[in-house]
Formats: structure tokens, C-alpha cells, sequence
């Protein structure tokens, strides 16, 4: 059957118009000047959300071409982004002082800009279609190689090489299409009605959206929704889901409500709409909960069980727990927005003022720890009568008004008064503080402290020349001048604060060109970063180091990053300890350097890597090792849990590595004890025999790499014919390729992996290619997560069995992520288990193939069970259909089958393999014939349906169907559409169909209305003035329509005919013009 698409329908395909709605909504004000556009419902929808906003009453100016920066502000509204990043553009920097500083950073944050190579981002150019097109493309999740063949627009070429790849991809998945004289136009500017439809399209693709108020979510158990949610007006109800994306409360909210049941968001929830009576989130969880509201105020109210992680304030807002059971806020942080106003009603541990001029009002109950950091300048606090605040930290000038209880309060500036004295007070040294009875003045030694906090290069200098402090805080980035020179005991805190160096300093001294110079034993540097500006200088090598320490002993390196050097880390004839994680990424020759110098008489250098201490380095290479000792002037201690060891003879030198870069290094990490992650630093070849993974709880990580397997098929010992072979327990072996040049069609027993005999195997993002089989679960228990993908092993994709050696257990295979087989066919399946030899009984299980498989009696002389990603025959058909979590069925060959196929389960979606070739449905009873649609959601793709007395697809009493490249032939009708809504996307073919096209109708004793939308293309030869293609019937009234039809394909002109019985209306006929074939 396997009917091609001919080159005409791709042609037309190609061209296919813009999406356009041309349809009104009720609400649309008669004297506003989007009433009648043909955007008009898009428009619409956005300015009921909040997402458009007008010039003036009424005036939205669809037709105006759009800045840049007006792009970058509908798509930060749409998709809800909060982050802002810091901007350094020639014509913008975070300093400007213009509208649209804030959106640009919101756009940099997110990725999908980047500016232009001289640095510029140029906010008031006009924006073209390819630019939106780049600027969709790269915030939009990646969807996979785009298939669009673009060649077919006349000005294709007029694409730029940069938009190109970004074209396609937003063609490829609809969001942009093509005009009616075949072109493009990439260059021309794009409008605001056309913004809002490109993006809004994007939209819906990427966000679950709520846009009507009701309850949502699952009436028993709970719903799992992968991606991200987004709810656009209020009264809307989630109840019983797992969001496993973020969730964002949309500006739409207005005013009003939105309540949150037994709801999980693994990701961010951002509110942006919501009023003062509330955001109700019950018995819930939620991560983080940003609050982004443009005006007003938004209360949320927490009860039940609900715990919320953490909470950052960027506008007003009141937190209120009532009822609660559960932890509650989590810490609240208080950001970006100055002199706004936060209420407080609960118990909380912990909030923090980030932004000045800001009141915070304890309404009732208790905050834990209340701090005002000291960019917090001018914090009002009111404490209610019967509210406390155990502990109130003020680093900045605050007011502390009420009669609420503070028990410990700590003063570290000045400015501040406290209405009511603390229990327990402490002022630092030389700082005054105002309470009730008398100014208490602290000049100092009265309180001693031996700890100190710094923000500038000054003071961090004065105070390591103060022997009096032994520990030196840092309370903000550090911009410095010179080396900051450390020659005494003491440690320095950066409290995850940089203290960075650039400029023309390529001094001789040590004292002249590091960032750090530590000349003192037991120094301690906790918690810091330290970035230079040498990468890519000329002269490449000019001994620069992050940080240096020098001929001492005793030295602490904790949470330490170094970046921008040439080289992260010296230790020079010193004894240095590394704990918590130390990163020395992107440093332009190497991590860290032990060496001692050329003077003999200085001790050998050990660098000792602590039990837990974690050491990153994403750029480390073969030759830029993340450690490197000159051969006899020092040593590694306990490198061997974290890096392998290298021997650089032309050198002189050893390296340690955190990755592998050949077979060899491969092997050895392989045996190295303590060792228990090993990463692939690039793609290793040829191995000629297997690679056994024997020590418990070791991970694989190939970091994306391939490895290449040569001819291990011609091995004579079966267990040098696999790739990687597992034989303990609680591996994983991630994120990577592997690919061998085995012969497809001589079986040698060649699997990719083999896990054999060993428990809580992980396998993640693994892709398997050209072996005779992908995986073999030999006697073990085996979780796939993430996505596996088979690609052309001859014999099938999955083994489950046993071998035969005596006591080995049953497999388990365990299905956790996604699996894509493209060489799947129904000799070949994707998963099968092997039976014991009655022929009976299987030599493992499955788990969790029920929402992505079907099972089969496999096919074959020896008795096995099959799992098919596809269907292949009727009773497999029949199978899916029913098949309960099933929800995608996909043909993998053309099927007969006796009668109708039934549909009753909620969205599921019954397609072909795609649109190029589609495989067919035959029906040989033709009396009881075609798919039967009686579900909510459900969706027909890509198939060709052949053979029927009736109709091709019949929608009984259904909402939410769609009906995307679809061919009917030789039916009496292709689709009825009864009592039910139904869209028609793609291109729909109607060929030979006795009554033609598509009947809009709905059976006596229905109540809805049948809806038929038409979005996509329909070729229709059986058109003629007797045979329509569509029909909508009328009531016996011959007034009232049993429904309505809608194109919103210009490619599509239909002509209204009525046809009548005297006065009265039978039917509406719409009738399209013959096909043009060129």
C-alpha cells in the first residue's frame, strides 16, 4: 500500500499559508482596531491575557512593524521569563537608562540572543522574519533534526546562512509559513499581528496552556505533565498533577484566583498574575515560586501539607499560612524590585532583603531569621503586636517599627533604630544603633571580634595587613588592581563572591602577575572565586596563575574556582589540600601545576585531594591536563578516586586526568580501584575487543563520545564479541555511542551491552548502533532511563533472558525513559524474552513497557515474547487500542483488518510513520468499515485509510479530535464529524469517496453542536456540484445548523451553497474549486 506523496502535495505542503484564524470573538470591542483583522484571535486572546498591550483605548496597531526589542518583550511575556542578565553591549548596558534594558537581559538570560559580532544588539531596528525565526528556534527545546525542505520557496536563496538552520526548524514545526505566491520572504520586517500569531504558535506548542476557567488535572491518582504549564486566566482549578517542568501563572490571572490541589512543580512557578484573594496552593509542593507581577499586589496562601523550597520576591506580595500542617515558605528572598512592600502571615524561617527602600510588614506570627543584606539600604520592618523575629541580622540602615518581640538582633551599620529594644543585642565595632532608651554607641573594643567583613579592594588589603583579624569575610565581587598578597595565617571567606584582575599586568615578581600570592603557612581560602583575563593574550604563555602558594605548609583550598588564567592553580614547593569542589575550567594551559622551582634547596610540593573533595574541569584536554607535576618536584595524594594518571616523557611531566582520551586510558581507568566515575574526554577507537566493567556502583560517562568497537565479531571467545559487558552490580553507563562495524545479516552473537548476572544496572542515553543486537539483559536487573535509541542492529533491538549456566536468576528490564528503534520491524522487534525450553515460561520480565510497547507472541521457530514500538498486524492493532496507558499506536506496515476499529480512550494519537510515507489501513468487510472515534483527544496522523461503505473516520459525541495528513480513498464518505469538534491539520486527500467530503452533523438526541475547523489542506477529486466537500446538515427548522465549519487556510477557497427543500435550509454546501495540477 505504502502510498508516496507526489511531488505536487509536497509542493503545495511547502507553500502552505500562515496559520490564520479568520473567525471573531464575541468579546472583541466593534470600534477597536484589531475587530475584523485577520489575526483578530490571537490578538484577542493576548490582550485578554495581559500579553498585548495597546498604544491607547483600543489601538493596538497590528499592521506596525516590530523592533527587536518589541520582539524580545512579546516572547519574554509569553514564555514568562524572570531571569535577567548583565548587559555590556556597545549601545546597551545594564546602566541605560531605557525601557527595554530590562527585556534584553531577560533575552540574554535565556539564551535566544546574543547580539551581533561588534557587539551590538540593536534594540530599534526594525525585526525581520528570519531574525524571529533565529530568535524562536534557539529558545524553543530542541526538537530533533528538521525535515522541511525549503527549496521549493522562490526566494529560498535569499535566506541567510546564519538564519538558515533556524528557518527550517521553525517551518519545519509551524510556527512560520509561507505566503501564496511561493515565497518566503525571510528579509521583510515582520509586523505586531504577525509576532503575536509566530509566537503564539510556539506557545502552545512548548506550554500545557490553560486559557478557560475550570477545574483541570485527574479526578483519582495523578496526572503527570512532562513539560512546562502555563495558566492564562483566573478561577481555574489544578488538581492531582505532577508538573515536571515550571509552571507559570500568567499576567491573564489578573485580579483574580487560582487554586493549586495535591500539585507538584519540579520547576519554577511564576506568579505574574493573581490578586489579593489569592493564589491558593493546598496539600501541595513547589521547588521555587518567583513572584513577577508588573502592578499590584498578589497573595498566596499556603495550607495542608504544602511545602514550598524557596521563594524569591522580585514585586509586592503577601505570604500568608493558613491551616498548614506542612513546612510551608521556604526562604523568602526579596529581590530586584525597590520600595516595594511584603506582608508576612505564618511562620518562616528565613527572609532576606536584597533591594533598598523595602517594607516588610511581620502581619502575624514568627520569621525565624529576617536579614537586610547591605545593598538593603533603607528597610522598613513593622512587627505587629504578638509577632517575633528571633533572630534579625541588619547590615544595612533599617527602621524596625511596632511592638512585635525581636530576641537576638545584630547590628553590623550604622543608621539603623529599633522601636522596641531587642532581648539580646550585639552592635560590631564602631557602629551605633538607636532603641528606646539611649543611643548605645560601640566604639569597638568593648565587643572584640576577631572576623571582618570587606567589599572593596581597600579594605580587603587593609585588613590582611591587620594582624588582629584571623578571618576575613567577603561581602561583594572585588574588582582588583594588583595581586592580593596573603602573608600571614588567616582565612579568607569569599562567601561565593570573585575577586577578579584584568588589565596590562605582566610584572616579574610573584608579586605582580597572580591574582593570589599566599606567602604564609595555615592559610585558609574558603569559598571564592578568582577570575583573570589572560586567556587568548599574546604572548600566549605568561605565567599567570589564579592563585599561587608559595614555599609554605598548612594550606586550605575549600569551594575555590580559578578561571581565566594561564594556569588555575601553583603549588610551589608547598603542601596544599584541596576540599568541597575546586574548578579550575577555562584556564588556558591546565588546572593546577605542582612544581617547586629551580632552587634545590626548597622542599618537593603535595597536593593532597581530600576524601570528598570534587574537582571540575570542563575544559580539560589530553594536553591541558586538569593537574600536571614536574617530573621530581612534587605529588599527588589521593588522586586516585577522582583522575587517572599519565606519563608525559617528552615533558617530563605527569599528568592527571579527569577524562579518557584513548583506549589505553580507557582501560586502565576501567581497573583503577577507588575510581568510580569514568569520563570520556573524546571519541575512542578501535577497540578489537570487549570492555568489561567489574567494580561495583562505577559509572560509565561518555559525556556525548563515541566508542568505536573494530571487528570484535571475529573473536573466538563469545565474550569479546559485545561491546561493553557489565558483570557488577550498580553500574551506569551514560550519555553515550556505541558503534561497531558488525555484519547485519551473519548472526555471531554481537550485542552492544551485555549486563550479565549483576543488579541496579542504569542505562542512560544510550545509543547502540550497527551490532547484531542492541543490548542483552543476560541474568540481570536493568533500568533504561533517559532516551535509548537503536540504530541498524540486524536482529532486533533488546535481549531478556538467561543463559544456561546453573542458579543465574530471571532478568528485569525496567522501562524509565524513552526508546527510538527505527529499524523495528515484525521479525526484528525492539524488546524480546527468551522462554525457558517448555517453550512456556519467560526468562524475565518487563517493566513499564504498557505505556510504550505492545506485547506479542513472537514470530519465529523459537517460542518468544515480542515488544513493539509499532503495530504490524491486526490483532496488534486491536491490541494498542485497547491497550490501557498505551496512548501512541504507530503502524509498521500496511494492515488489513476484518471491520471497524473503535476508539474509546481519551487521547490517543493512531499514525503512520510520517508524512513522506504513510501506511495504510484496508478494510475487507467494506459493510462495517473505518475508525470510529468515541474519546476526547484522540489523534489520526498520517495514515491512509482504504476500502468502506461508510465513512473513512466517524466522530461520535467528541471534543479535542484531530485529523492531520490524512488520505481516504473509496469510501462513501470520508469523515463525519457528529456532535463532536474536529481539526483538520496538514494536508487531508479525499480520492474516490461516493458521497465526497466530510458531513457536519450530529444524531437526534446529541446535544453539542458539532465544531469542524479546517487549519490544514484538502485535495479533494471526487468534488462535483453534487458532492461537496464539506456539508453542514440544518434541523428539521431548516434554520438552525447542527453545526459549524471554520477554514483558516487560504490555500483552501471554498464556495457556499445552500441547498433547500422549498423556504427550508437541508444543508449548507462548501465546495472547493478543482485541483490545479501543475
Amino acid at each position: 500500500m505504502n502510498i508516496r506523496k507526489s511531488s505536487k502535495w509536497i509542493a503545495l505542503l511547502l507553500s502552505a499559508l500562515l496559520l490564520i484564524p479568520s473567525f471573531s470573538l464575541a468579546s472583541a470591542s466593534s470600534s477597536s482596531d484589531i475587530s475584523g483583522h485577520w489575526a483578530e484571535t490571537n490578538l484577542q486572546e493576548w490582550v485578554e491575557q495581559g500579553l498585548l498591550e495597546g498604544f491607547e483605548a483600543n489601538i493596538y496597531k497590528p499592521n506596525k512593524d516590530v523592533t527587536r526589542a518589541e520582539f524580545m518583550t512579546f516572547i519574554n511575556r509569553a514564555f514568562g521569563l524572570t531571569g535577567t542578565a548583565t548587559l555590556n553591549y556597545s549601545d546597551v548596558q545594564s546602566s541605560t537608562n531605557k525601557w527595554y534594558v530590562k527585556e534584553i537581559g531577560k533575552a540574554v538570560q535565556a539564551g535566544y540572543v546574543k547580539g551581533y559580532t561588534d557587539n551590538t544588539i540593536r534594540p530599534n531596528d526594525l525585526i525581520t522574519r528570519q531574525e524571529a525565526a533565529v530568535m524562536l528556534s534557539n529558545l524553543v527545546k530542541d526538537t530533533g533534526a528538521s525535515t522541511a525542505d525549503l527549496s521549493g520557496f522562490t526566494d529560498a536563496d535569499k535566506i541567510a546562512t546564519w538564519a538558515k538552520d533556524a528557518v527550517t526548524k521553525v517551518f519545519d514545526l509551524g510556527y512560520l509559513g509561507g505566503y501564496p505566491n511561493n515565497t518566503l520572504k525571510p528579509q521583510k520586517e515582520i509586523t505586531r499581528a504577525e509576532s503575536v500569531v509566530m509566537i503564539n504558535r510556539a506557545m502552545e506548542d512548548q506550554f500545557t496552556i490553560y486559557k478557560k476557567a475550570g477545574t483541570y488535572g485527574a479526578e483519582t491518582g495523578q496526572k503527570t505533565i512532562a513539560g512546562d504549564v502555563m495558566i492564562t486566566v483566573a478561577n481555574v482549578t489544578l488538581k492531582n498533577t505532577i508538573i515536571e517542568g515550571n509552571l507559570i501563572l500568567g499576567k491573564g490571572i489578573g485580579e483574580g484566583d487560582v487554586t493549586l490541589d495535591n500539585v507538584t512543580v519540579k520547576g519554577n512557578t511564576i506568579v505574574q498574575g493573581g490578586g489579593v484573594n489569592s493564589i491558593h496552593i493546598i496539600n501541595s509542593s513547589l521547588l521555587t515560586i518567583i513572584v513577577d507581577k508588573a502592578t499590584g499586589v498578589v497573595r498566596i496562601v499556603a495550607s495542608g501539607i504544602t511545602v514550598v523550597g524557596a521563594v524569591i520576591a522580585k514585586t509586592p506580595a503577601i505570604f500568608v499560612e493558613n491551616a498548614l500542617t506542612g513546612a510551608g515558605f521556604g526562604n523568602i528572598t526579596i529581590t530586584e524590585q525597590a520600595n516595594g512592600q511584603i506582608d508576612l502571615s505564618g511562620n518562616f524561617d528565613k527572609v532576606i532583603v536584597e533591594v533598598p527602600g523595602v517594607t516588610v510588614n511581620v502581619v502575624n506570627g514568627t520569621v525565624n531569621t529576617l536579614e537586610v543584606t547591605a545593598a538593603a539600604a533603607d528597610t522598613n520592618i513593622n512587627l505587629a503586636a504578638n509577632t517575633t523575629v528571633t533572630n534579625l541580622i541588619l547590615n544595612a540602615a533599617t527602621d524596625v517599627t511596632g511592638t512585635g518581640t525581636v530576641v537576638n538582633a545584630n547590628v553590623k551599620a550604622n543608621g539603623s533604630t529599633l522601636a522596641k529594644r531587642p532581648t539580646n543585642l550585639v552592635v560590631s565595632p564602631g557602629i551605633t544603633v538607636v532603641v528606646p532608651d539611649a543611643p548605645v554607641v560601640n566604639p569597638g573594643p568593648s565587643v572584640p571580634s576577631t572576623s571582618i567583613s570587606v567589599s572593596n579592594e581597600t579594605q580587603l588589603l587593609a585588613a590582611l595587613a591587620n594582624n588582629y583579624y584571623t578571618h576575613i569575610n567577603v561581602t561583594a565581587n572585588i574588582a582588583a588592581t594588583k595581586t592580593i598578597v596573603i602573608n600571614r595565617a588567616v582565612t579568607l571567606n569569599g562567601n561565593g563572591n570573585t575577586i577578579s584582575l584584568a588589565g596590562d599586568w605582566t610584572g616579574e615578581t610573584n608579586a605582580e602577575k597572580h591574582g593570589i600570592l599566599v606567602q604564609s603557612n595555615n592559610v585558609t581560602i574558603d569559598n571564592l572565586k578568582v577570575t583573570l583575563d589572560k586567556v587568548g593574550d599574546t604572548p600566549a604563555w605568561g605565567g599567570n596563575y589564579g592563585i599561587q602558594v608559595y614555599d609554605v605548609t598548612g594550606v586550605t583550598l575549600n569551594n575555590v574556582t580559578v578561571s581565566g588564567a594561564d594556569g588555575g592553580i601553583l603549588v610551589n614547593a608547598s603542601l596544599v589540600t584541596l576540599t568541597g569542589t575546586t574548578d579550575v575550567s577555562g584556564n588556558e594551559f591546565g588546572g593546577i601545576e605542582v612544581s617547586k622551582g629551580t632552587e634545590a634547596v626548597r622542599t618537593d610540593s603535595i597536593l593532597t585531594v581530600g576524601a570528598n573533595a570534587k574537582i571540575l574541569n570542563t575544559t580539560e584536554t589530553e594536553s591541558k591536563p586538569t593537574i600536571w607535576v614536574e617530573d621530581g618536584e612534587g605529588s599527588v595524594v589521593g588522586w586516585n578516586t577522582l583522575l587517572i594518571e599519565k606519563t608525559v616523557l617528552e615533558k617530563e611531566q605527569t599528568f592527571y586526568l579527569l577524562n579518557v582520551y584513548n583506549e589505553a586510558q580507557l582501560r586502565t581507568a576501567v581497573d583503577q580501584v577507588g575510581l568510580k566515575t569514568i569520563s570520556l574526554g573524546d571519541d575512542i577507537g578501535y577497540l578489537t575487543s570487549s570492555l568489561v566493567l567489574d567494580r561495583a556502583n562505577t559509572t560509565l560517562d561518555g559525556n556525548g563520545y563515541y566508542i568505536d568497537f573494530e571487528s570484535i565479531f571475529d573473536n573466538s571467545d563469545p565474550i569479546e564479541r559485545h561491546g561493553i559487558v557489565i558483570v557488577a552490580d550498580g553500574v551506569t553507563v551514560t550519555n553515550i555511542y556505541l558503534y561497531s562495524d558488525d555484519e547485519e545479516t551473519n548472526w555471531t552473537g554481537s550485542y552492544g551491552i551485555q549486563a550479565y548476572d549483576a543488579k541496579d544496572v542504569v542505562l542512560n542515553n544510550v545509543t547502540v548502533e550497527y551490532f547484531n543486537a542492541g543490548i542483552l539483559v543476560n541474568a540481570a536487573q536493568v533500568e533504561l532511563t533517559g532516551e535509548t535509541v537503536l540504530y541498524y542492529n540486524g536482529f532486533g533491538g533488546i535481549e531478556v533472558s538467561k543463559g544456561t549456566e546453573e542458579g543465574l536468576g530471571n532478568s528485569v528490564l525496567t522501562l524509565s525513559g524513552t526508546i527510538v528503534n527505527e529499524e523495528e520491524t515484525e521479525d526484528h522487534p525492539t524488546i524480546w524474552v527468551t522462554r525457558d525450553a517448555d517453550g512456556v515460561t519467560d526468562q524475565g520480565t518487563v517493566v513499564g513497557w504498557e505505556t510504550r510497547l505492545i506485547e506479542a507472541e513472537g514470530v519465529g521457530d523459537d517460542p518468544q515474547t515480542f515488544y513493539y514500538l509499532n503495530v504490524y498486524n491486526e490483532e496488534q492493532l486491536r491490541t494498542a487500542v485497547d491497550q490501557v496507558g498505551l496512548q501512541t499506536i504507530s503502524l509498521g506496515a500496511d494492515i488489513e483488518v476484518s471491520e471497524k476499529i473503535v476508539i474509546t480512550r481519551d487521547n490517543v494519537t493512531l499514525g503512520g510513520t510520517g508524512p513522506d510515507v504513510n501506511y495504510g489501513i484496508g478494510f475487507i468487510n467494506q459493510e462495517n468499515s473505518g475508525i470510529i472515534i468515541e474519546a476526547n483527544g484522540v489523534k489520526v496522523t498520517d495514515l491512509i485509510l482504504l476500502f468502506g461503505s461508510s465513512y473513512g473516520i466517524k466522530v461520535n459525541n467528541a471534543t479535542g479530535v484531530k485529523v492531520n495528513n490524512v488520505d481516504i480513498v473509496f469510501f462513501d464518505a470520508a469523515i463525519l464529524v457528529n456532535a463532536s469538534e474536529v481539526e483538520l491539520t496538514g494536508k487531508i486527500y479525499l480520492q474516490g469517496n461516493g458521497s465526497s467530503g466530510i458531513k457536519v452533523a450530529k444524531d437526534a438526541g446529541m446535544t453539542r453542536n458539532s465544531v469542524l475547523t479546517v487549519t490544514g489542506t484538502i485535495d479533494n477529486n471526487s468534488e462535483s456540484p453534487s458532492k461537496p466537500t464539506v456539508w453542514v446538515v440544518y434541523d428539521a427548522d431548516g434554520v438552525t445548523p447542527q453545526g459549524t465549519f471554520t477554514n483558516s487556510n487560504e490555500d483552501n477557497v471554498f464556495t457556499e451553497v445552500e441547498k433547500k427543500d422549498g423556504d427550508k435550509i437541508i444543508q449548507v454546501n462548501h465546495h472547493l474549486p478543482a485541483p490545479i495540477i501543475p
